[in-house]
């Protein structure tokens, strides 16, 4: 009875969060939950519900409201038969009143920021000027009523469907970028054309992208991590297809270089996003990672063309050679940085500051040696090496706190009283076994 009494005193129960529905994606029932579904009414100031499991065939279903100005936690223990009975009852009630609250709508907020500033910042300026109203009255009303409608529509548009972080950051990436790809494709055909038109093609190409983002996520389960990820290399698609088509003389005839920018564009948008599509199926990209894997690709384009001023070619041809294929390498490293560590937000921006900053200090550097030895590629040259040494130590920094080890050697060891009765030669009801430890270690090192 003694080995007893201690070994109970020895037990940790653990309560393990678990759903509250059939389909287990309704953790917790909030008040705004509450007020469609009407499960606790004998809690007028009902605030949250959660489940919880003790053991196999026990659970905690905890409620807390508020009573007389004071915040009160009500426990009730159920067995597995009662909670299954409230799971069907939870999720009858959401297929009856709340049919969407099971939707992940996690980045439906996000999406719907990006299309207001989009809105705010081309839609209602290029509505305006296709429709050309007469009268500074009239076009600030069409400006403005544009500018409503692109939140508007897209918050009815929403209300319905699911909506996660890949999927808003790829439809956002596709309505803000569809505007430049819409740009370009009166542009493919024709050295002059209309600016009705273009802006026409730019809000087109800027709804039918989000769309097609937005779907093709969806239909490919594409992660937020992910999405960032295919983001930057369209960009850098966009960039380094422009490069290399000027360094390989593309654009020396003027009649149509227009037409060939425009197709480079495209051409370039195209396959940025097929391989970053390629690059995305890894699996190992985190929002954070996107980050970190644009500010290498800006730098492996920066430095070759900053240490090419010191040469000063008098062909620029050469400064798009070195700048799109130090941008293919830049990528090339930060896709091998982020393969092994998983960089969080909050690290990629970090990083992403201390990049610019690391610039901006050797810019003063530059410019206050430029100015003394009159050297102008003295600005350049600091201002990338600026740039790599604030990406490179926080980089380094955030890598380190990443893989630290844990030197601490710990021993843990209890009493489990189910083995009490190993010794009564008993089969356990439970496992359905005699062989039951009495004495449960673990270390760690």
């Amino acid at each position: 009875m003694l080995i007893v009494v201690i070994a109970i005193t020895c037990v940790q129960a653990q309560e393990k969060q678990v759903a509250m529905d059939n389909s287990e994606k309704i953790t917790v029932i909030d008040q705004q939950l509450e007020k469609k579904l009407q499960l606790f009414g004998d809690y007028p100031n009902f605030n949250e519900a959660r489940l919880f499991q003790i053991s196999d065939n026990e659970y905690l279903l905890e409620i807390v409201y508020q009573s007389e100005g004071s915040v009160l936690r009500e426990k009730k223990v159920m067995d597995a038969l009662t909670v299954q009975e409230f799971r069907n009852r939870v999720s009858e009630m959401i297929s009856i009143k709340s049919p969407y609250a099971l939707l992940n709508q996690e980045g439906r907020s996000s999406f719907l920021a990006g299309s207001t500033v989009i809105s705010s910042l081309y839609y209602g300026t290029a509505v305006s000027t296709m429709l050309s109203p007469d009268g500074f009255s009239n076009y600030l009303t069409t400006s403005l009523l544009t500018t409503g409608a692109g939140f508007f529509i897209p918050f009815i548009l929403t209300k319905k469907i699911e909506m996660t972080m890949g999927q808003a950051t790829t439809a956002t990436y596709g309505q803000s970028r569809g505007i430049v790809h819409g740009l370009m494709l009166p542009v493919l055909f024709s050295r002059s054309p209309d600016y009705r038109v273009a802006l026409g093609f730019g809000v087109a190409g800027s709804i039918a992208e989000a769309i097609v983002g937005y779907k093709w996520a969806k239909k490919h389960n594409i992660s937020y991590g992910q999405a960032v990820a295919i983001g930057v290399y369209g960009d850098f698609g966009m960039g380094i297809a422009l490069g290399a088509s000027h360094a390989l003389g593309l654009f020396d005839d003027n009649s149509y270089g227009s037409n060939l920018a425009a197709f480079g564009t495209l051409a370039g948008a195209a396959g940025g996003l097929i391989l970053g599509s390629t690059f995305a199926k890894k699996d190992y990209y985190t929002p954070g990672d996107g980050i970190v894997l644009g500010g290498a690709g800006i730098l492996g384009a920066y430095i070759p063309m900053s240490l090419m001023s010191i040469a000063n070619p008098e062909n620029s041809k050469w400064y798009s050679l070195v700048g799109t294929l130090g941008a293919v390498g830049g990528l090339m490293i930060g896709d091998r940085i982020v393969q092994k560590h998983d960089f969080s937000i909050r690290q990629g921006i970090y990083i992403y500051l201390s990049e610019t900053a690391g610039a901006l200090v050797g810019m003063g550097l530059g410019y206050a040696l430029g100015a003394a030895t009159d050297n102008v590629s003295a600005l350049t040259v600091l201002t990338g090496l600026g740039a790599l040494a604030g990406y490179a130590l926080t980089t380094r920094n955030y890598m380190k706190d990443i893989n630290k080890e844990d030197k601490n050697l710990s021993f843990n060891l209890k009493m489990n009283p189910l083995g009490l009765m190993t010794m009564t030669g008993k089969t356990n009801s439970i496992t359905g076994t005699q062989g039951v430890p009495l004495l449960i270690g673990s270390i760690r090192f």
